[in-house]
C-alpha cells in the first residue's frame, strides 16, 4: 500500500515536471556564463524526498493559477478591496455634491419664504404658578422680573373649534418655552402694523428678560399680570398682559401639552384659546417681509 502511494506521488510529480524545461534537481546548463554557475551549483542535488515532490507539484503552474485566481484567497480579497476602494471614492465625491444641492435648496427656500410675509406676534407667559399661600408674596416681586417673552412669525388658527385652537413653533432652548411648559398659560399679542408696534417687536428682539418688560413703560406701554385660579394642585396661574399704543389684540391660551410636536429644534407648540380681546381690531396687523417690518398694501383684484 505505501509503496503505491508512494509510486502515485512520484508519477503526479513527474509529470508537473515534464512542463519545466528544467528539472530543479537536474545538473544546470550554463546558458548565463560562468558568473552565474556558482549560483546554480544548489540545483546539483539527491533525488528529492516524497515531501519535496508534494511542495513542487502544489508550486506548479495548475496550483499557482488556483491561488492568484480574483474569485479565491488573497486575488478575491484584493478585488473586494479595490471595489470598495471604488465606491468610498465615489461616495466621498457624491457626499459634498449632495451637500451642495441640500445647501442650493436651502438658500433658494430661505429667499421664497422672504419674500413671503409672516404675521408679527409678541407671545409672553410667566415663570411660575404659585400656590393661593404664595400668591400674594407673588405679587409683590415686580412685574418685569416674572415674565417672559418671544416674538414669533409663525402664529396662526389651527381651527375655530369650539373651543378654538391656535399654534405657533418656539425654537429650544427657550426661556418662554420653559415658561410655558410649567405655567401652562400664555398670552398672545397681536401688534399693531404702526411704529408703536414695530418699536414693541423690536424691543423683544433685541432684549431679554426682563430688560424688555423693564423698558414698556418708555415706549408708552404698561405691563399687568393677571391670574387665573386653578385647583389645590395647580395653585394660581399668571399671565403677563401688554397694553398701550402698539398692541392690536391679545389672546388668553392654555396650553395642549398632548398636542405639541418636536420637530428638530423647534416645538409646534398648540393651544387653546381661553379669551380674546380686541381693542385695536380696526388697525392692521404687523408684517414682516424681506428682513423688514410692514404693513398690508392695497386689495388686489382677481
Amino acid at each position: 500500500m505505501a509503496a503505491a502511494e508512494a509510486f502515485s506521488v512520484f508519477r503526479s510529480w513527474n509529470r508537473a515536471l515534464c512542463r519545466s524545461p528544467m528539472p530543479f534537481w537536474s545538473a544546470p546548463h550554463n546558458l548565463l556564463g560562468p558568473r552565474c554557475s556558482k549560483r546554480l551549483l544548489r540545483y546539483n542535488a539527491p533525488l528529492p524526498s516524497q515531501a519535496v515532490m508534494r511542495q513542487h507539484i502544489r508550486s506548479s503552474s495548475h496550483f499557482a493559477e488556483r491561488r492568484t485566481s480574483p474569485w479565491t484567497g488573497a486575488g478575491a480579497w484584493a478585488a473586494g478591496n479595490k471595489g470598495q476602494r471604488r465606491r468610498n471614492h465615489t461616495d466621498a465625491s457624491e457626499s459634498p455634491r449632495l451637500g451642495r444641492e441640500a445647501e442650493t435648496n436651502l438658500n433658494r427656500l430661505r429667499s421664497l419664504m422672504r419674500c413671503m410675509p409672516h404675521p408679527v406676534v409678541l407671545i409672553t407667559t410667566c415663570a411660575e404658578t404659585a400656590t393661593p399661600s404664595e400668591a400674594e408674596r407673588k405679587e409683590r416681586i415686580p412685574h418685569h422680573e416674572r415674565a417672559y417673552g418671544a416674538i414669533v412669525s409663525s402664529f396662526t388658527t389651527v381651527t375655530l373649534g369650539p373651543p378654538p385652537v391656535v399654534s405657533f413653533n418656539l425654537r429650544v432652548p427657550s426661556r418662554t418655552l420653559n415658561g410655558i411648559s410649567h405655567n401652562q398659560l400664555f398670552t398672545v399679542h397681536l401688534l399693531k402694523a404702526t411704529g408703536h408696534g414695530a418699536g414693541i417687536a423690536d424691543l423683544f428682539v433685541k432684549h431679554g428678560h426682563p430688560k424688555a418688560f423693564e423698558l414698556l413703560p418708555e415706549s408708552e406701554h404698561s405691563l399687568d399680570l393677571p391670574s387665573v385660579a386653578g385647583d389645590a394642585s395647580d395653585g394660581t396661574a399668571f399671565y403677563p398682559l401688554i397694553a398701550g399704543k402698539g398692541i392690536m389684540g391679545s389672546i388668553v391660551c392654555r396650553l395642549l401639552p398632548s398636542k405639541c410636536v418636536t420637530v428638530d429644534d423647534h416645538i409646534i407648540m398648540v393651544a387653546e384659546v381661553l379669551e380674546v380681546s380686541s381693542p385695536g381690531s380696526h388697525h392692521r396687523g404687523l408684517l414682516y417681509s424681506d428682513g423688514r417690518y410692514k404693513t398690508h398694501g392695497d386689495p388686489l383684484e382677481p
